[in-house]
């Protein structure tokens, strides 16, 4: 699943829910209230993603898009080691996520 969760705020929310990012289902946890849930947003990359809450079958499509990025590695070092191990590699970049 994706590394964060998206609060998502309305009205006439209930159970059951279930939510979608950009026509791709995602996990809602915690406690849906009436005005919020939060959505654990499915793995992927896109622009623009519509945000769709289906209360049993009311369905709702959010007016504000949603976006996100795939990782990017812009550098790795050392550039080599040797057959032994033992050394630390770095990998910098963006959009890595949550450290774990």
């Amino acid at each position: 699943s994706g590394a964060f969760t998206l609060t998502v705020t309305g009205v006439n929310f209930g159970e059951p829910a279930a939510a979608t990012l950009g026509g791709t289902a995602g996990t809602i946890v915690g406690t849906t209230t009436s005005s919020t849930l939060k959505l654990l947003v499915p793995e992927g990359t896109g622009v623009n993603k519509g945000v769709t809450v289906d209360i049993s079958t009311q369905i709702g499509t959010s007016a504000q898009a949603f976006s996100y990025t795939a990782p990017t590695v812009s550098a790795i070092t050392p550039a080599h080691g040797g057959t032994s191990g033992g050394f630390t590699v770095t990998v910098r970049g963006s959009n890595f996520g949550n450290a774990q």
